[in-house]
């Protein structure tokens, strides 16, 4: 035993004498890739100079803008309205070469090239609208920008020419950013409303169970308890789906809160009335039957 504890100690001893050096070697070599990915990054051009801008992820041309100055965002704004409006130009022109077309082929080979062109549109107006965030943040005024971007993104509907206009909706139908997309936001609608059912029955029933445990309960808190639980997993999930759907909630809610405190007003009465039938559902004065 001793010797082989002889024979095996100055290996071991060389093997931990190397360990320090690999690990500084690899801490090296680690430094030395970070170096150079940041140099690489520093040297990419701006998004603006790329090749289809449109196409560079969302976050990494708003992590470019955060650290600019309002006026350097203005003049970012502008180079991109001037994209969207090229975009824009090509956009037209295929759909005006489309309803001068006679061979419907060639007027729906046309269109399908301009929807992908709106495709396009959409995905510059997103990040224009991006820019228009971080210029109001610091203080620009967007109210011009606003107008010409949402007077500029509709496409017209040739409603003299039926053929044209069956055309148009074929188009509209088979593009990702159109008929594709509202389709998976009616899918992701209904997926989310029909999630939120099953839930809502899963909690009642588990609220049911739980209250069916208290001996002290009333028939009328069970019902209302369980009623109650239930449709308000049911209000948010309709809520949810609603975003789902693409719907800007935020607004929904204010207003529904503003709703609230009319009707609490106008209703004090009748919502006392109300808060007297909890009580009575509490304290259990009286129960079916008696």
């Amino acid at each position: 035993m001793f010797r082989a504890i002889r024979l095996w100690a100055p290996i071991v001893a060389s093997l931990l004498s190397f360990a320090p050096v690999m690990g500084q070697d690899a801490t090296v070599d680690l430094a030395a890739r970070v170096d150079a990915e940041a140099a690489r990054i520093q040297a990419d051009p701006p998004v603006h100079e790329r090749d289809e801008p449109w196409n560079v992820p969302l976050m990494e041309f708003e992590n470019e803008l955060q650290p600019l100055r309002a006026e350097q965002i203005d003049e970012r704004l502008q180079i991109w309205l001037e994209i969207l409006q090229g975009q824009v130009r090509q956009r037209n022109r295929l759909q005006i070469a489309a309803q001068q077309a006679e061979d419907s082929a060639l007027r729906q080979a046309l269109l399908d090239r301009s929807a992908e062109h709106q495709e396009i549109v959409g995905k510059i107006v997103t990040r224009v609208r991006a820019a228009m965030l971080e210029l109001q943040k610091s203080g620009g005024d967007i109210s011009e920008y606003k107008r010409y971007v949402s007077s500029v993104t509709g496409t017209k509907l040739n409603l003299t020419d039926p053929s044209v206009l069956m055309a148009q909706a074929m188009s509209w139908v088979k593009s990702p950013s159109g008929g594709i997309a509202v389709g998976m936001k009616i899918v992701y609608f209904l997926v989310t409303l029909f999630g939120f059912w099953i839930v809502s029955r899963m909690v009642a029933v588990a609220v049911k169970a739980a209250v069916n445990r208290l001996d002290d309960a009333s028939e009328l808190l069970r019902d209302f308890l369980v009623g109650g639980v239930r449709r308000t997993i049911m209000v948010i999930g309709l809520v949810v789906a609603l975003a789902a759907l693409g719907v800007n909630i935020t607004p929904l809610m204010a207003a529904i809160g503003a709703a609230g405190l009319v009707i609490g007003l106008a209703l004090q009465g009748t919502l006392s009335n109300f808060a007297s039938g909890i009580l009575i559902l509490i304290y259990k004065p009286f129960d079916e039957g008696d």
